[in-house]
């Protein structure tokens, strides 16, 4: 067993910046005792070898489980409510995994040598924010036709699909290598680092597909102040109070969850075992708090709430264009028809 621990030349090993021995076993396995990770507790196994370097704050952790609870349950309602769908997908999903991933941190308080609340955490946590970034991506689709197509580089749905491809991108790397990582940490440290880093590229596109996002948004905003606003029809929403409060909310919103993004990324760099990812409390301030910030903004200001029916007016642009295309056909077959008959 105490080959198993130290290797086989059964010398020295680094935990977590611990140089641990022979001679100092009891720093991890307080009787002297070596023991599978699996058969510790916190009352015989050093926090050293769990999951984490110290054990998950329980009321922190529960008090999360609750606040992304609570905003499933809001993002169902205001989802059904006026069809958003898109928004629906990935408000509920996203939000449903953060629930997830935070009921693995709590389950990791009272197991923390148990791999599976680590690996409940870690996948959920990850793929959780890409889906509420793509809550956020499909927004901007729908300002543009508010505010005028015409000002716009592209096609609305184009922009759609360039983002919701990225995200998705970005969502497969980062559950990919989470799984990876997660499955291999502790028995294959190149394969662990080998998912470590698709998480990195992953977290590291996510941020290139915000700053890109960010980008365009500012490109279109550029371009309306510049050409001024088409879309009269859609006049009073644009002047709405609600509807200023919903660009301010978007942005704050993209904002957290960049921050988020370039926090993870600098976690990973070090690893599972690194620094940052040992510290609980820069984890509290840059991982939920960050994306509770994205999901106030995405609430508050639902597009259900902000758009009203308008939403499936604006999101139906491409196929209200088909359906007109179709209607002016019809007409015009409906008035060869006529002069037909009359000429009969």
């Amino acid at each position: 067993m105490s080959d198993d621990f130290f290797g086989p030349g059964g010398g020295c090993t680094t935990i977590r910046g611990e140089t641990i021995c022979p001679s100092n076993i009891t720093l991890v396995f307080f009787d002297g005792q070596v023991r599978n990770i699996t058969d510790c507790t916190v009352d015989t196994c050093s926090l050293l070898i769990a999951n984490w370097g110290y054990l998950p704050n329980i009321g922190g952790n529960v008090f999360f489980v609750l606040v992304f609870a609570a905003f499933m349950i809001a993002n169902i309602v205001l989802g059904l409510w006026k069809r958003t769908w898109g928004v629906f997908v990935g408000m509920t999903l996203g939000t449903l995994f953060e629930m997830l991933g935070y009921i693995g941190r709590v389950m990791a308080h009272y197991q923390p040598f148990d791999f599976n609340p680590f690996l409940i955490y870690i996948i959920f946590l990850t793929i959780g924010p890409a889906l509420l970034s793509a809550a956020i991506y499909l927004c901007l689709a729908r300002i543009i036709v508010v505010y005028g197509k015409e000002n716009a580089r592209f096609k609305p749905r184009v922009y759609s699909i360039i983002f919701m491809v990225s995200d998705f991108i970005a969502l497969v790397l980062q559950g990919a290598g989470g799984g990876i990582a997660a499955t291999a940490a502790g028995n294959d440290a190149q394969t662990a680092q080998s998912g470590i880093n698709i998480m990195i590229a992953g977290l590291a596109w996510q941020v290139i597909s915000l700053t890109t996002f960010a980008l365009a948004a500012a490109d279109f905003a550029w371009c309306v102040k510049r050409r001024g606003f088409s879309a009269p029809d859609l006049l009073y929403l644009r002047q709405s109070t609600k509807f200023r409060n919903f660009l301010y909310a978007l942005s704050v919103a993209s904002v957290a969850v960049y921050v988020r993004s370039i926090y993870r990324v600098a976690e990973l760099s070090q690893g599972f075992d690194g620094y940052i990812a040992n510290q609980e409390i820069p984890y509290m301030i840059f991982e939920p708090v960050m994306i509770t910030i994205a999901c106030v903004c995405l609430t508050v200001w639902h597009p259900s709430i902000v758009f009203g029916d308008v939403w499936k007016t604006v999101s139906n642009e491409t196929r209200l264009r088909k359906k007109t295309a179709n209607l002016e056909l019809g007409s015009m077959g409906e008035g060869r028809f006529k002069s037909s008959n009359s000429s009969g």
